[in-house]
């Protein structure tokens, strides 16, 4: 059996539990009070339940369970362990970010927790390994590993700011990093990657506008943990310039939003976590689209980059 099968049928479980579940997890959302209300920068109407970053979690690791148990064994590019690390650390921070949905956090607290979440990453064997192609000591690696999974956590909560935007770029995302991890027989990372892009699309027909739920924190915490892991398990685990290059291209819509905000309040002598509407969507909506075509601009610039990724990945 070719290693199609178990990751397309693992894409497939995620997408169908993502769809199914999210129902439940707005039931639960409104029943618990986390939703997210009218007002502010806020422009929906009504109450909306922000707890759909739980059916893809759900949808997620159903579709895992799935693809593992057509593997038969867990894939020798994966250590027990490492997959340990990666499930707990990502289940925790999306209970973080579910609390902060619940009860809102303050920035440092939720800072705080990304920063030990991804320490517990690194401590199951989730890490980086080197840069351009060169070896690191085990502390630079300890830091570039929490630098890179907490840059990623709030560059996928930041982009988070129109109907559909983040699940789309999140499955567009992991849609690229599976397709590598197959061609490069990183078969644990493709499994990962393509259960999270499924679990994403099927939470989409809730999500995209005019969204029934969002993601929340919880969500958006969850998969930017998890995109960075699997990068860290996949492309990046060669160290070689041309997989760090690709990983750049795959993910550049999300941190290249990220680092401009974090400039533009800089230089505005303002906290580099303080929200404000000059995300690259908001300047698009500004500009005279409608929120459903900022989003599909967004798609497909993030599916450009990616395919140039894919193909600068395969020349190098």
């Amino acid at each position: 059996m070719s290693f199609l099968s178990p990751l397309v049928v693992a894409a497939i479980s995620a997408a169908l539990a993502s769809l199914a579940l999210t129902p439940a997890a707005m039931r639960l959302s409104l029943r618990a009070g986390a939703v997210s209300r009218p007002g502010g920068r806020r422009i929906h109407s009504a109450l909306i339940p922000c707890w759909g970053g739980l059916a893809i979690w759900a949808g997620w690791l159903i579709g895992l369970g799935v693809g593992l148990a057509f593997v038969r064994n867990l894939p020798e590019d994966i250590t027990l362990s490492q997959l340990v690390g990666v499930i707990v650390g990502s289940t925790l921070l999306g209970a973080a970010g579910g609390l902060d949905d619940w009860r809102e956090m303050r920035p440092l607290p939720k800072l705080l927790v990304q920063v030990m979440c991804a320490a517990v990453a690194f401590g199951f064997g989730v890490r980086l390994r080197g840069i351009f192609g060169y070896p690191i000591p085990g502390w630079v690696s300890g830091l570039g590993t929490v630098i890179w999974i907490v840059a990623l956590v709030n560059a996928i909560n930041l982009i988070d700011g129109l109907d559909g935007l983040a699940a789309g770029v999140s499955a567009i995302a992991a849609v690229s990093f599976a397709y590598l991890g197959a061609v490069r027989h990183d078969y644990a990372a493709a499994l990962m990657a393509g259960s999270l892009a499924g679990a994403s699309v099927g939470f989409l027909p809730h999500n995209f506008s005019p969204a029934k739920v969002f993601m929340g924190d919880m969500g958006s915490q969850f998969m930017g943990f998890l995109i960075a892991s699997i990068a860290l398990l996949g492309t990046l685990k060669t160290t070689a310039a041309a997989a760090v290059l690709s990983a750049g291209l795959i993910l550049a819509v999300p941190i290249g939003d990220t680092a401009f905000a974090v400039i533009r309040r800089i230089a505005r002598r303002q906290p580099p976590f303080v929200a404000d509407a000059d995300h690259i969507h908001h300047r698009l909506v500004r500009g005279g689209l409608t929120d459903r075509q900022a989003v599909l601009l967004i798609y497909f610039t993030s599916a450009l980059l990616s395919f140039a990724a894919i193909v600068l990945a395969k020349k190098g």
